[in-house]
């Protein structure tokens, strides 16, 4: 994992404060309203993001195989040796699907080798600070025609996860996934629920499932019920009253129900990392792309009405906005709309490619100019292996930087469209936003 740091950029004109802020907020709306937010089609012309693969020797192994596994065989200056190993009884080919690897070279660069009684391994040298997802592919020659074994389809088709519609039993499909985390030097499962308690906040028709917890560095959070049940309260009272910095989540049905980032932010609280804080998780309503990573949607939901119903007085510099993907677009367009309210925003795997080149540029510069300088933040964190996301960030970072003199730092990490760094990837992140909240 890197971080880079754009250079601090010569300042613009002064950022405007106190009346004359306020009265440039109407202007914040009016720039993220018209045709020119209608969301863009995803581009289908892309160039393909070839990933070369480094075979290593077999080195014998540290356990018996028991299901799926990845095992961390040796550190070598700044790249890893790692055994993946997969037990597929009848498959005539397995590869490993990691995250952002799509296209591997050569193709069959990321096929494991058969061993016998079903078990498929190989062993790579790979980037040191990998953090991945990391699933496998079954090809299965059953069709019953009698002919030449096929070649596995994701030779010719990458191995991003496509089934084919034919034959009826599919050709390729994925097992069970893991994490490999060599930032923290780690091998995790990539599902699992939320092990704090969390609670239901009361939402108006139409508006997103919000669920909450008070993270105070304890297992559960304030104001849990006995039984610690995970909708203990139902309307607006089960939220407590608290000066707590709030965290916004997008996508909280992924964070609370597979990801736990209840259980990493508490972690982070119970280590010193964090200080107590309100975590607050906004499921995706059920059109994701018409909701999601727009102007409207959930951003003026959040700016507009929920963050004022959680802080009728906010404090914006402990006030924070986070999301990936779409999501991240959505943190990015809820700054932009209330800096007033909203301080910070941490977008990650920003999906810049929904807007005209560098159409954020605008809003962004205004709302940072609305408030005294220093006092809005913006974070951006992409993949290496996610295309040209890294640059699309740095631009957007620059453009922004050239008319405030704002520092946005855009970190890097070895990884692809994943969830397996973007979730402790945007705690960190966080740990250092509320810094002096610390104890």
């Amino acid at each position: 994992m890197t971080a880079q740091e754009p250079t601090r950029r010569r300042p613009g004109a002064a950022g405007a404060t106190g009346a004359a802020g306020a009265a440039q907020r109407p202007d914040l709306a009016a720039l993220l309203s018209g045709p020119r937010w209608e969301p863009l089609p995803r581009p289908t012309d892309a160039p393909v993001q070839r990933v070369r693969v480094v075979r290593a020797e077999q080195h014998p192994s540290t356990s018996a195989p028991v299901g799926a596994s990845v095992e961390v065989l040796a550190r070598e200056e700044d790249r890893a040796i790692i055994r993946l190993r997969h037990h597929a009884p009848g498959a005539s080919a397995v590869a490993a699907q990691i995250n952002g690897w799509w296209n591997p070279d050569p193709p069959d660069g990321l096929d494991l080798v058969a061993q016998g009684d079903g078990w498929f391994t190989g062993v790579l040298s790979v980037p040191g600070d990998l953090c991945a997802t990391i699933a496998f592919l079954e090809h299965h020659d059953d069709d019953g025609d009698g002919g030449a074994p096929a070649d596995p389809p994701w030779w010719s088709d990458g191995l991003k996860g496509k089934r084919p519609a034919a034959p009826a039993r599919p050709q390729a499909r994925p097992g069970g996934s893991l994490v490999l985390d060599l930032v923290r030097d780690r091998v995790i499962a990539s599902h699992a629920p939320s092990s704090v308690p969390v609670h239901e906040l009361a939402t108006a028709a139409g508006e997103p499932r919000t669920r909450w917890c008070a993270i105070d560095g304890t297992r559960g959070s304030s104001g849990t019920s006995e039984d610690g049940g995970d909708r203990a309260g139902t309307g607006d009272d089960a939220l407590p009253p608290s000066d707590l910095p709030l965290l916004v989540v997008t996508d909280g049905e992924a964070h609370v129900d597979r990801l736990d980032t209840p259980g990493a932010l508490a972690e982070a609280v119970r280590a010193g990392d964090l200080p107590p804080l309100l975590a607050v998780f906004l499921d995706a309503w059920p059109d994701r792309a018409r909701d999601l990573g727009v102007p409207g949607g959930q951003a003026a939901w959040i700016a507009d009405t929920l963050v004022p119903r959680l802080r009728p007085t906010p404090d914006p510099r402990r006030t924070v906005v986070t999301g990936s993907s779409f999501g991240g677009l959505t943190s990015l367009f809820t700054l932009a709309r209330a800096p007033h309210r909203i301080g910070a925003a941490i977008a990650q795997s920003v999906s810049l490619w929904r807007y005209p080149h560098l159409a954020l540029a605008a809003p962004l510069r205004a709302a940072l100019r609305s408030e005294a300088p220093g006092s809005v933040r913006i974070r951006l964190h992409a993949g290496h292996f996610e295309g040209t996301m890294g640059e699309a960030a740095r631009e957007l970072a620059d453009a922004v930087s050239d008319g405030t003199g704002a520092t946005i730092p855009v970190r890097m990490h070895r990884g692809g469209h994943d969830w397996a760094w973007w979730q402790l990837a945007m705690v960190e992140e966080l740990s250092a936003l509320l810094a002096p909240d610390r104890a």
